[in-house]
């Protein structure tokens, strides 16, 4: 009940609050919350529009709403930002949560996909987003990438997310990294596993 509660909330101020949310969580934060005798964490990602929990049992990726909340329809899993604190609630119970230096608990590599990645070798571009050194968020940001910079999609790894897969890209300048095809778009026809076709982006 008060999980369906925070998202009406958060809809319902989506004409006036969004500015708001923008301006006070320009950059990533870690909070650090106190669920019972074990710590769980949510790291806010703004520039990819969600925020990543990690708990002793689980890992969940929330959807960024206006007004500083971030949920998930799926595990019941939401948080929202205070200031320099917050509150996550699993299901109906809620946890205060504040702003930490402390890293969260590094997620065990991706499991090795059977039969290697898909080669490609597509033009595509990037819609704005961190360059990682491998595919998935446990990997270490390597650079972060511009709106509309143009790279060529070299494989796909396999890896899903979120409903979307990770691609192997290399830049312009010769830098290669993995970048998650929910901030991908392909030149031509939309490859299987990113967003969209970059044609079929309103500019």
């Amino acid at each position: 009940m008060r999980f369906g509660l925070l998202l009406t909330f958060a809809l319902a101020f989506t004409g006036v609050a969004v500015g708001a949310s923008v301006a006070e969580a320009s950059e990533n934060r870690t909070y650090k919350c106190r669920t019972g005798t074990v710590d769980a964490y949510v790291e806010t990602i703004p520039e990819e529009g969600r925020a990543q929990y990690t708990g002793p049992d689980d890992i969940a990726s929330l959807q960024a709403m206006p007004n500083g909340a971030f949920v998930s329809g799926n595990s019941g899993i939401s948080f929202q930002t205070t200031g320099q604190g917050g509150t996550l609630w699993l299901g109906d119970v809620s946890f205060p949560c504040q702003v930490t230096t402390a890293r969260a608990p590094v997620a065990p590599p991706p499991p090795t996909v059977l039969g290697g990645p898909e080669q490609l070798n597509h033009v595509g571009q990037s819609l704005g987003g961190r360059l990682r050194a491998g595919p998935g968020t446990s990997y270490p940001q390597i650079g972060s990438l511009e709106e509309g910079t143009y790279l060529t999609i070299l494989s796909n790894t396999g890896v899903s997310f979120d409903g979307y897969d990770w691609f192997e890209v290399v830049l312009d300048n010769g830098q290669r990294g993995f970048q998650w095809g929910g901030i991908l778009c392909s030149n031509g026809g939309q490859l299987v596993g990113l967003y969209a076709s970059c044609q079929n982006i309103p500019r």
